[in-house]
């Protein structure tokens, strides 16, 4: 708070001195660095990230014609992931690209895929364990099992090898408490169970035993969800890159964002492109108990004003609590609309920019950078989706040149200059890497090996 309030003093008193222009792009990077500190410590409040943002951030849109095929998918990935375009299109196996896993035993996933979309209910977005383990075991053809005590005195044996922890502690313990007390309770057993899996010293032992083979960076496991913190920070295990669904309560060093998984038939991946007449989409409860609690409420409540002035008869948002809309009108709204907010909720990578993307919505996502996104190391988001910041939809005002009234008029001047019909073409291409239930290259699993890769070409270039 101190911070916060030291930022917008300093520049109040630079933007009066130095001019508006130069005080509203300070302010914007002092937003920044307020919301990434916030976020990184998992201590901000909803308020905290709206104040001190700067002016309306940049739409940046790719020029290239369309193009098919390989090419077509390969405008929706940056420069340096492009070598992957033909894989994940052809979903051909490419030994030069996708090295061997090395599942270290003794963990093993006991839970199938059958059994985690039986689930349901809150479970639906915690299948990310077994997914990674279902894609391996069944699809991935470089896949060896290793018992922890035989990594020892390989040489160099393993140094091009990724070694994988096939863990799944929140997966099990859900299903082992079928009759739990209550949705709490079960949730408190799941993410403790993966703390007690992943911080033993056993596991301690096998990351010491993986560092000896390989860097740091080639190890990796899956965190279910963002509350399952290994604790204390000098746990071994931590130098493990992690696969998880929201980095801003542990950092973002080393680990690979990944999405949430969905309900099945919450986005039937069939379906073709209809006709759309809701410009701009809002959905979602406020979350209570988030670092984000208020923010969704604020940005409908904008919405609200905005719609009030007679302003906008093609937005579509809930009332308070979701009043007054069904859930199928909340399902249909990602098929029926062109542009779709994705609001932070639980975490920052909720699961709106799945369901948007499967329905064929081009995504705004409410995100100070687009890097804090998933796969954003291999992923070129600009080419598919739009970025604003908090301050841009939560300003509750009827003016069109500035808040959600400015954010309203730029859609509708990107539909009316044939840009939209770029990104959704684009959106279309990048939605299979939101899809946990493909499993081949073209997919969450594809995407996150690519990016551990490249991530490790990075870092042995510079």
């Amino acid at each position: 708070a101190q911070g916060q309030a030291q930022g917008q003093a300093q520049g109040q008193a630079q933007g009066q001195a130095q001019g508006q222009a130069q005080g509203q792009a300070q302010g914007q990077a002092q937003g920044r660095a307020q919301l990434a500190l916030c976020a990184f410590l998992g201590l901000a409040s909803a308020h905290a990230q709206f104040d001190g943002l700067g002016a309306l951030s940049p739409l940046v849109l790719t020029t290239q014609p369309l193009r098919e095929g390989a090419d077509g998918l390969a405008l929706v990935l940056k420069p340096e992931a492009k070598a992957f375009a033909t894989a994940f299109y052809e979903e051909a196996f490419d030994p030069k690209l996708f090295p061997e896993v090395v599942a270290v035993g003794p963990w093993n996933c006991s839970v199938s895929w059958e059994q985690a979309l039986a689930v349901g209910g809150n479970f639906n977005e915690f299948r990310q364990e077994v997914g990674f383990a279902t894609f391996f075991s069944e699809s991935y053809p470089r896949l060896r099992h290793v018992q922890a005590d035989a990594l020892g005195g390989a040489g160099g044996a393993w140094e091009e090898s990724l070694f994988w922890i096939p863990a799944c502690g929140v997966a099990e313990a859900w299903l082992s408490n079928a009759d739990a007390r209550s949705l709490v309770y079960r949730h408190r057993v799941s993410y403790n169970n993966a703390i007690r899996i992943m911080g033993s010293s056993a596991m301690q032992d096998v990351a010491l035993r993986i560092f000896d083979a390989v860097d740091d960076g080639r190890a990796f496991w899956i965190q279910a969800h963002p509350l399952s913190i290994l604790k204390p920070w000098y746990n071994p295990v931590q130098r493990m890159r992690k696969l998880g669904i929201d980095s801003s309560c542990s950092g973002a060093y080393n680990h690979v964002s990944i999405p949430p998984s969905i309900k099945a038939d919450l986005c039937p991946f069939e379906l073709g492109d209809d006709e759309r007449s809701t410009t701009l989409f809002a959905a979602g409860n406020d979350k209570q108990n988030s670092q984000y609690r208020g923010l969704r409420q604020l940005v409908y409540q904008a919405m609200q004003r905005f719609a009030e002035a007679g302003l906008a008869t093609d937005i579509s948002f809930p009332g308070k609590a979701n009043r007054g809309r069904t859930p199928a009108e909340y399902n249909s709204g990602f098929f029926g609309s062109k542009f779709c907010l994705v609001i932070p909720g639980d975490t920052l990578s909720t699961s709106q920019g799945a369901r948007a993307l499967c329905g064929g919505c081009v995504p705004v996502f409410v995100v100070s950078e687009f890097r804090d996104l998933p796969f954003a190391s291999i992923l070129e988001y600009g080419t598919f989706a739009l970025r604003v910041q908090p301050r841009e939809v939560t300003t509750a005002t009827t003016a069109t040149a500035e808040g959600m009234g400015a954010l309203v008029e730029r859609l509708r001047e990107l539909i009316r200059s044939g840009a939209y019909e770029r990104l959704r073409e684009n959106a279309w291409r990048a939605r299979d890497f939101f899809n946990y239930y493909r499993f081949s290259l073209r997919s969450p699993y594809g995407a996150a090996l690519a990016s551990i890769v490249t991530d490790e070409n990075r870092r042995l270039a510079s």
